[in-house]
């Protein structure tokens, strides 16, 4: 039965850990520029680099940075001003290959960064709603900018012009893909909402009929191409039937996987090669507008006329992420989208241009991070040799002391609040104190939750230490100003109730074998021997010092309290008396967390940018302030620090992610 429960809960944490790591949103609202806009975008598209290209329908093409700022921006169709004949650009592709720009008006080309004119292929029978291309060979440079008609372009012996029936109703998208050599194209028809096309042909025979049509054997006469397209042969292309027909789509060649949406508001996902989907995803409200596939990440991101923005799993076939309207501020009509997987960032026209970023974990390039979270706390267990190390997002961690890998994980579930501190009970157990009040007893080695001493009242547990004083006890002290003892005592501290903290209590610390401290953040410290108490100075952290190696508290029990930049000493045993104070930090910071060898020879002092000082005890005098044996950089903010005497080793965790080893003297292990 134990076994069953240990495997039960290992599944469940994989399960958790996996759920976490799938997380995702959107920094919301989306960033906005209403530079140049007005007219509708009718593409969006990036370059290798980053950089966002947009074309308005008007022909005003902008380059714009990763981050949305304008950097070039020229109108292609009103170079010539004696040319009074509108033009209207509805789609255009990046050729990246060849560093060009191509607008369907007609069939015009740019040099993509200059926007100068390249050439063009006019008086093509129908006007291009979308357009897309292949790689090809590169002909020889023209000093001039040709512009040639389709019915003299076909005469050419390096072209090719091949053209067949696919829709009964008008094209909303088609889309070349290089790796799998096929043309992809919708249309909101239902019979043949979205088709499948490979090149080459593979049926010879059709191929030879419409080759001979097009180019008439290389005749040079004038090519008259009113004849009617023929359809493709069966064998060449793949039709499928979707109810409203199909908006938008995507195909993926890493997971073979192709996506469709449109007026009936589903996501289907299908294989290429079978008309059935294998997934449906339902989520909108409205007609899907666009579709964009992440492979890298997994993920499929979706946006509907509504300017509802969402973020599915791949493979879970869920939805991860939903930024509506009012979150993101995206208004008006959405006429382009497009999904940058460099910047990790959507982009959307609609009444301006949007960026909708994602959220990243932070970016550690000089070191490897412990969580993906701020750590608030961590711990060494004797018993096991094992550190526990706990977050914000309620995740516990249970690593090897001498290998450093992970072996376990749970938590992180959304009941669970952020767990502020820990320690160990003399079983090897658990105990946590939550920010939402709760107290709690683990078995970190399967993540099951044996015992709740204390249930969430929105009051956060600050701190916890386990007592052993006639019998064993686990303490908490915390923003309910008063402390909590488990098991219940028969009759309560009269003291703590009469003379107790009057603000949020910090900290604590034990000084057996009858000594606890507590310290809130108005400046008062309580030394209890059950029931007695002084008022000193505010303190984020308290250590005891027995025998200390003071001359001054010689055979004495001395408490030791950070605040601000200085570290105070105090005489417990002479009625609380000031002895002295001395600067710890080197740059001025505030004191944040106290730690002690077990034989009072070693001080560890922290500060909230990541600084270590290490005294000893042997040579501090307070008379001459300080005498700082060594320090170093742990971490980039505020540090928890922990002694583990047998290995004379330090443990630290910090809000900067990560959980460290390190020697007496400094040295990263």
């Amino acid at each position: 039965g134990e076994f069953c429960t240990y495997m039960l809960q290992q599944y469940k944490g994989q399960e958790e850990t996996a759920r976490r790591n799938n997380q995702v949103a959107f920094i919301l609202p989306a960033t906005m520029n209403s530079f140049n806009h007005g007219i509708p975008i009718v593409n969006i598209q990036s370059t290798h680099d980053g950089t966002i290209v947009t074309v308005r329908e008007d022909g005003c093409a902008c380059h714009w940075s990763p981050e949305l700022k304008p950097q070039k921006t020229k109108h292609l169709f009103n170079e010539d001003p004696t040319n009074t004949k509108s033009k209207w650009a509805s789609d255009f592709a990046l050729m990246s290959e060849y560093n060009k720009l191509m607008i369907a008006t007609e069939l015009q080309l740019y040099n993509l960064f200059s926007l100068e004119p390249y050439c063009q292929i006019s008086e093509l029978e129908t006007i291009p709603l979308t357009v897309d291309y292949r790689l090809w060979n590169k002909l020889p440079k023209t000093e001039t900018i040709p512009n040639i008609s389709i019915n003299h372009a076909v005469l050419s012996p390096n072209l090719a012009f091949i053209r067949w029936k696919v829709h009964h109703d008008w094209v909303t998208q088609n889309k070349y893909f290089h790796s799998l050599q096929v043309v992809v194209s919708s249309s909101n028809e239902e019979s043949s909402s979205l088709v499948i096309c490979l090149l080459p042909l593979t049926d010879a025979e059709q191929q030879l009929s419409e080759i001979k049509e097009t180019c008439y054997e290389g005749k040079s006469k004038k090519i008259q191409l009113s004849w009617t397209p023929q359809v493709r042969a069966s064998c060449d292309q793949t039709v499928f039937s979707i109810y409203k027909g199909v908006r938008t789509f995507d195909l993926c060649q890493k997971h073979r996987l192709l996506i469709t949406g449109g007026m009936d508001k589903l996501i289907r996902l299908w294989n290429p090669h079978y008309s059935k989907p294998t997934g449906i995803l339902k989520g909108h409200s409205a007609p899907i507008i666009s579709i964009r596939i992440s492979s890298e990440d997994n993920q499929i991101f979706s946006v509907s006329t509504d300017c509802t923005v969402k973020i599915w799993h791949l493979q879970d076939q869920c939805c991860l992420f939903t930024a509506d309207p009012k979150a993101s501020r995206i208004h008006g009509d959405i006429s382009a989208c497009a999904y940058s997987p460099a910047m990790k960032s959507l982009y959307i026209a609609a009444d301006c241009m949007t960026m909708l970023p994602l959220k990243l974990q932070r970016l550690h390039r000089h070191f490897t991070v412990s969580h993906n979270e701020p750590v608030l706390c961590c711990g060494y267990s004797k018993e096991f040799r094992q550190v526990v190390s706990c977050t914000e997002g309620s995740v516990v961690r249970v690593w090897d002391f001498d290998t450093g890998c992970q072996l376990f994980e749970f938590g992180g579930s959304h009941e669970l609040s952020s767990i502020t501190c820990l320690t160990f009970d003399p079983k090897g157990r658990l105990v946590t104190g939550g920010r939402d009040g709760s107290l709690k007893i683990w078995n970190f080695n399967n993540g099951l939750c044996l015992k709740t001493l204390k249930k969430g009242e929105c009051r956060e547990v600050c701190d916890c230490i386990f007592l052993q004083v006639h019998r064993n006890y686990v303490m908490s002290v915390g923003r309910d100003r008063k402390i909590d003892i488990y098991p219940r005592p028969q009759a309560s501290w009269q003291d703590d109730l009469k003379n107790g903290h009057k603000d949020d209590i910090l900290c604590m610390a034990q000084c057996p074998p009858s000594f606890v401290a507590t310290a809130s953040s108005d400046g008062e410290i309580i030394v209890w021997n059950v029931d007695s108490g002084r008022i000193q100075t505010s303190v984020p952290s308290i250590v005891f010092l027995k025998d200390s190696y003071l001359k001054e508290l010689s055979s004495t029990t001395a408490l030791l309290s950070s605040g601000a930049e200085c570290v105070n000493l105090w005489n417990v045993l002479g009625r609380g008396k000031f002895v002295s104070s001395f600067k710890a930090s080197k740059f001025q910071q505030k004191i944040t967390k106290l730690a002690k060898a077990e034989k009072d020879v070693l001080l560890y002092m922290a500060d909230r940018i990541g600084y270590i000082y290490v005294y000893s005890m042997e040579k501090l005098d307070p008379e001459k302030k300080s005498l700082r044996e060594t320090f170093w950089r742990a971490h980039t903010n505020t540090v928890t620090l922990h002694i583990v005497d047998n290995d004379q080793v330090v443990l630290t965790s910090s809000t900067d992610y990560t959980v460290r080893l390190w020697s007496t003297q400094g040295e990263f292990i």
